[in-house]
């Protein structure tokens, strides 16, 4: 994916926003792992600006087609969410 080798720096040089542009359009064509790339990059702010609504939302289409790494995290997400909810109220 070639999104992945500009993320990696493999073969050209390092440009996160090249990388999402690129993972950008494979998740759009469906790919599990570039949604989860881009979930990713929205969740670090890398090469986009941090925004984790965004990143839950691809991170969501990417755990709906069954990639493992995505479930994983919406999990440690909403486990931390409920935590920070659990905080608010005492």
């Amino acid at each position: 994916m070639i999104g992945r080798l500009y993320f990696e720096g493999k073969g050209v040089i390092r440009d996160f926003t090249e990388a999402a542009m690129w993972f950008r359009k494979a998740a759009g064509e469906g790919l599990p792992v570039a949604q989860w790339d881009l979930g990713m990059m929205y969740y670090r702010g890398y090469g986009v600006s941090k925004d984790l609504a965004t990143a839950r939302a691809w991170l969501q289409k990417a755990a709906a087609r069954g990639y493992a790494p995505a479930k994983a995290i919406l999990a440690r997400l909403d486990a931390s969410a409920d935590s920070v909810s659990g905080r608010d109220r005492s």
